[in-house]
């Protein structure tokens, strides 16, 4: 059964953190725990999908030191300036970085940056550079990959047609984004193709399964679901869809 969570659940679960370097951010968690050792180790031979998505709330004015994750990791920029490494962040950019690839850093500007943090996988937290180099030895597979997306701003979505953010790669990671009409049905790829998916409604809303997702809510699709179904609401509704590359058998680095 694939889950939705909508904005408002998040918001409840919403809390701050403060990180090394004295950066402040609130976590609104739609979906799992917050990043720590003990909801990593609850997975530890455990081959079952375990999503974890929120929206993270980074304060104006910081910066988020580089660094990397034990899982693979969308980001999606929502609102709020700033700066992807030296990539100038617009409002829907998406990134995408494989288990142990490192990236950023991440600073906002004058305006609080808000953005989603979307793994199909447990995580212990941010492992900082340079000071975890040494943890990145090596991959099981050696791949490292990260990918940001075209900046295509959420108007420019043809119109019936879909905007592409990533473009599909043999492994299964794609991401694009569309508009749903009212009323109009719209079933999703195959999750087999792929390692997990996420569905984000930007604006308006949709029906899933016979439940309504508004604006911000979130969805996740396991490899091991049906295809999602949605069906277009009242006043339509734009969407983001997300899917993961197929799992790797080995993740972690050798030490």
């Amino acid at each position: 059964m694939s889950i939705v969570v909508s904005l408002q659940e998040a918001e409840g679960r919403r809390q701050l953190r403060t990180l090394i370097n004295g950066t402040r951010v609130w976590l609104s968690m739609y979906i799992g725990k917050p990043p720590s050792s003990e909801s990593a180790a609850e997975g530890e031979g455990d081959d079952a999908p375990h999503p974890v998505a929120y929206l993270v709330e980074q304060e104006p004015n910081s910066v988020i030191r580089p660094h990397f994750h034990q899982a693979d990791q969308f980001q999606l920029f929502l609102r709020g300036g700033g700066l992807f490494g030296r990539t100038p962040l617009k409002e829907a950019t998406l990134h995408f970085a494989d288990a142990f690839t490192p990236y950023g850093p991440i600073t906002s500007g004058a305006e609080t940056l808000e953005y989603l943090t979307l793994r199909n996988g447990l995580d212990p937290g941010a492992k900082w550079m340079p000071e975890a180099r040494s943890e990145l030895k090596a991959l099981g597979n050696g791949k490292r990959r990260g990918r940001v997306s075209n900046h295509h701003a959420p108007q420019e979505a043809p119109e019936g047609g879909r905007a592409i953010l990533l473009p599909e790669e043999p492994d299964g990671l794609a991401a694009w984004m569309c508009d749903v009409e009212c009323g109009e049905r719209m079933a999703g790829p195959d999750p087999k193709a792929g390692g997990g998916q996420y569905w984000i409604v930007l604006s308006g809303d949709v029906l899933i399964g016979g439940h309504a997702a508004g604006p911000m809510s979130c969805t996740f699709v396991s490899e091991r679901e049906p295809p999602l179904e949605l069906v277009g609401g009242e006043g339509g509704a734009r969407v983001i869809f997300m899917q993961f590359p197929m799992r790797q058998v080995a993740r972690a680095p050798e030490h």
